[in-house]
């Protein structure tokens, strides 16, 4: 799976359409199941912004390009059927006196409005209508809050998924696709789709609540918090190199889709972490540390998949979030420089002390993963730039459904447009090795500090990775 703005997504020209649902005329009934903690915190943030007349999309989807001329009649069945599966897109929300509540959708056999919006002429065109069609019909607080797309050629076709965050996260936009193309190369060739079984997302948020920290273990959580922007020089760390700019400075966000190691090297570094008691996680996050020559310690906020089981198909917003810091090994206290075997072991000692630092750390953030960050963070001050943190992803899609597929369907996860001050780092391991997408402030100075970062990250995987050849 790439990751890349829309803008950025090659659609290229072709006839537009939209598939929005359309549900039965009945009253929407109030859930039992509350939103999730991380829904909670997003609807209330966008509530804020609504209250203040401020508009910012917070979408994300993803696209497929697939052979043949599309079908409209099995599309749209395929659609209503992925629709259907799945509690998160039958649900919508509202935030009354501060509280945010879930409100079930009747949806029934959900039907679609198709609208033509004419044919783009450039893949830039489309792009640009898309964009401005998504930001329209993406609003949290009304259903639905999520709608389909095609561009549409003589040869070929492009189908897109859009929403707004608080009905999918990005694993969630890997069992989509499989799941649009399962279900329309099912109904194209009169088959039953393959599918994994759906899980229930509001029985997840339910059970959410129910396990709900005490006071003393949020007391706790709130404290590791602390120590992070403490640790970090008094605000939550941001982007692992200096990206110039402010936090009052917000750019046009600028995105970037590197590949840092092809499928046979990652699998050495792989292999060279677990022969060191570390594993595939922990290695990256000491290369993360190592590439932005972190002094004695490295810090981030660490993003953390919550799927109870990968045997159901998941479309939700399951994740949270822990502090992560350990400690660097110190590169510059190795004096064993006369050949290049003392270097190979300089660095083998270097990177296996910090790996074992970071799996130590890991593993402690997986136990801290139990109390949801978001009913935490929010009670710590304003000051600390929670908001403006940088977020370090590491995620391995090469188990999602379909996973085999996603070079044959040129599989992109798309984003909306957008303005930061600051950046985030996702590394991705998918079936042609490890791939790295960051977003950054689109300025020269950023630009020159993200490109020296990467090319250290990748040089100093393919060092470990070389070095397996060596020491394993």
């Amino acid at each position: 799976m790439r990751m890349v703005e829309l803008n950025g997504a090659s659609l290229g020209p072709g006839d537009l359409f939209l598939w929005r649902p359309v549900a039965a005329a009945a009253p929407l009934e109030e859930s039992a199941a509350p939103p999730s903690y991380v829904q909670e915190q997003h609807l209330q943030q966008c509530d804020a912004r609504r209250m203040a007349g401020v508009t910012q999309p917070r979408w994300a989807g993803v696209a497929v390009d697939l052979p043949g001329r599309l079908d409209h009649d099995v599309l749209s069945a395929a659609l209503s059927a992925v629709v259907r599966r799945h509690d998160s897109l039958s649900c919508t929300f509202r935030v009354e006196r501060g509280e945010a509540q879930r409100l079930t959708v009747p949806i029934g056999t959900a039907g679609f409005a198709v609208e033509n919006l004419g044919t783009a002429a450039s893949g830039a065109e489309a792009a640009s209508r898309l964009i401005e069609a998504f930001d329209r019909w993406t609003e949290p607080f009304v259903w639905p809050a999520f709608l389909f797309a095609a561009v549409a050629r003589e040869s070929g076709w492009t189908l897109l998924f859009a929403a707004d965050r608080v009905h999918a996260d990005l694993y969630s936009l890997g069992y989509v696709a499989h799941e649009m193309v399962e279900c329309y190369e099912a109904g194209a060739g009169s088959r039953p789709a393959r599918l994994l079984p759906s899980a229930v997302y509001s029985e997840y948020c339910a059970a959410e609540r129910v396990a709900a920290p005490d006071d003393r273990a949020r007391d706790a959580a709130a404290r590791r918090w602390l120590d992070l922007a403490e640790a970090a020089g008094g605000t939550f760390p941001g982007f692992p190199v200096d990206l110039g700019g402010g936090p009052d400075q917000p750019h046009p966000a600028a995105y970037r889709e590197i590949d840092l190691a092809d499928a046979a090297t990652a699998e050495r570094f792989e292999r060279w972490c677990r022969d060191r008691r570390g594993g595939l996680t922990s290695g990256l996050a000491a290369a993360v540390a190592h590439a932005c020559a972190a002094r004695d310690r490295f810090h981030a906020v660490l993003a953390l998949q919550t799927r109870p089981s990968p045997a159901k198909s998941a479309i939700g917003w399951y994740v949270n979030a822990v502090p992560l810091t350990f400690a660097v090994a110190d590169t510059n206290t190795n004096t064993n420089t006369n050949t290049d075997t003392d270097t190979d072991t300089d660095t083998h000692a270097d990177f296996a002390g910090t790996l074992l630092a970071a799996q130590r750390a890991m593993l402690s953030g997986y136990r801290d993963a139990q109390t949801p960050y978001s009913p935490v963070t929010d009670q710590l001050p304003e000051k600390l730039g929670f908001e403006q943190a940088c977020w370090l992803s590491l995620a391995d899609f090469r188990h999602l459904p379909g996973a085999d597929r996603h070079a044959e369907w040129n599989l992109r996860a798309v984003a909306a447009p957008r303005h930061t001050t600051g950046g985030d780092l996702w590394i991705n391991r998918v079936d042609r090795g490890l791939a790295a997408h960051i977003r950054f402030p689109g300025t020269d100075e950023a630009h020159r500090a993200v490109t020296t970062f990467v090319d250290s990250l990748t040089a100093i995987i393919a060092g470990i990775a070389d070095l397996g050849d060596v020491w394993t």
